[in-house]
């Protein structure tokens, strides 16, 4: 019988503080110390500095000695280049995507489960399934390299995807609203409309971002 690995403190460390960024508990143009991370998981401080590194490394926090770990904000260059790399990634998705009954199937069921996180106001639930929602499109492609490069984006666009729906309180229903015109479009089996519909999705995504950026 195979038995569960234990997490690792500095896995703990890292999982912890990377959700508590992409959530926003942890606020942007703030500084973190090993101490307090320490203190609120009941662990060493090496641990802590460890994930640290980590998270360095995927852009999460700048570390600075004596000072701790700085959490910049999403800059607007950041939501720009993200936006504009998912827009190319998605559109070039769609022609699979349409002849793929599965991935169509899914994108149904993850719209269904939004309506029922709206009712409920789970903001985190919403946007993990937003994230499932486009990987289903672009998974679609059969691309693996596209993938792997569209799964590189998914924590810059899951911290974009909270502000977006913490900025606005009507932003979740509009989510929906422009998600089932992408799923209405595919199976109508209509590309020009689907292009638009994920065009106009992704564009008014990026304007809510800035809106509130300045």
């Amino acid at each position: 019988m195979a038995t569960q690995r234990r997490t690792t403190a500095k896995e703990r460390a890292y999982q912890y503080l990377k959700a508590c960024i992409i959530d926003e508990t942890f606020k942007q143009d703030s500084f973190l110390t090993e101490e307090e991370v320490a203190q609120n998981l009941g662990i060493s401080r090496t641990p802590v500095r460890e994930a640290f590194l980590l998270l360095e490394a995927e852009g999460f926090v700048n570390l600075f000695p004596q000072r701790g770990a700085y959490i910049p904000t999403i800059s607007i260059r950041d939501m720009q280049e993200v936006m504009e790399t998912r827009e190319l990634i998605e559109l070039f998705s769609i022609d699979r995507l349409m002849a793929n009954v599965d991935a169509v199937r899914g994108m149904k069921q993850l719209i269904q489960e939004q309506e029922q996180l709206l009712e409920e106001g789970d903001i985190q639930q919403f946007i993990d399934c937003d994230s499932e929602f486009h990987n289903a499109i672009v998974s679609a492609s059969g691309n693996h390299l596209l993938m792997e490069i569209y799964s590189g984006l998914n924590d810059k666009m899951l911290r974009m995807g909270v502000k977006a729906v913490m900025s606005s309180s009507e932003r979740m229903r509009q989510v929906i609203l422009e998600h089932q015109a992408i799923l209405r479009a595919v199976e109508a089996g209509e590309e020009i409309r689907l292009r638009a519909a994920i065009i106009s999705h992704l564009e008014t995504t990026l304007s809510v971002l800035l809106k509130h950026k300045v």
